[in-house]
């Protein structure tokens, strides 16, 4: 749907992303996997809201999802936990 507010928006999203790479970031985006996207059916505000993040997963071609970020965080506090432990015993990673 194109009115007032959309058409807003994408100036926003333009004029952070730069006018070259703003409609291959959007582009690439109504692909993203990541459920909050797939959920809230791509819509323009979520491109708008999360347009640097966007940007950083198309530039890198690494895709963060819920489920990534979830695993990275459990990985984390597993690695925390070992360095303490082997803290404790005057060892390290």
């Amino acid at each position: 749907m194109r009115n007032q507010k959309v058409s807003s928006q994408v100036k926003q999203f333009v004029q952070r992303i730069g006018y070259e790479e703003s409609p291959l970031v959007a582009a690439w985006f109504v692909q993203h996997p990541g459920s909050y996207y797939v959920g809230r059916m791509h819509d323009l505000g979520s491109l708008l809201n999360d347009a640097e993040k966007l940007h950083t997963e198309w530039v890198t071609g690494r895709v963060m999802t819920a489920g990534k970020a979830r695993q990275s965080d459990r990985t984390g506090t597993t690695m925390a936990a070992l360095a303490e432990v082997l803290a404790e015993r005057g060892e390290s990673l």
